[in-house]
């Protein structure tokens, strides 16, 4: 039986681009690489692109993501479009 390769994100904290396509790589970065930390599977629990997560509701992981976000990147507002879309600007 073979083993299952996980797959780690690391992402640098320093987020000092100025551009809004850098910041929404480091947004999706971040993200790839904190969630699995919480608990969730990429794929399964959460999807990332350049504009928004989609995540399954689970009532108490939103509220993190959310503080996670607004302490790594306080100049983008965030907010969730529907239960499941977390989307930023």
């Amino acid at each position: 039986m073979r083993r299952k390769r996980v797959k780690r994100h690391v992402t640098d904290i320093n987020f000092n681009s100025e551009s809004l396509s850098d910041v929404r790589l480091y947004i999706k970065l971040f993200l790839k690489s904190v969630l699995p930390q919480i608990g969730l599977k990429s794929g399964v629990d959460f999807w990332v692109t350049g504009n928004f997560l989609r995540i399954r509701h689970i009532k108490t992981v939103t509220g993190k993501i959310v503080i996670m976000l607004k302490e790594a990147f306080p100049v983008l507002n965030f907010y969730w479009e529907t239960p499941r879309i977390l989307v930023w600007f």
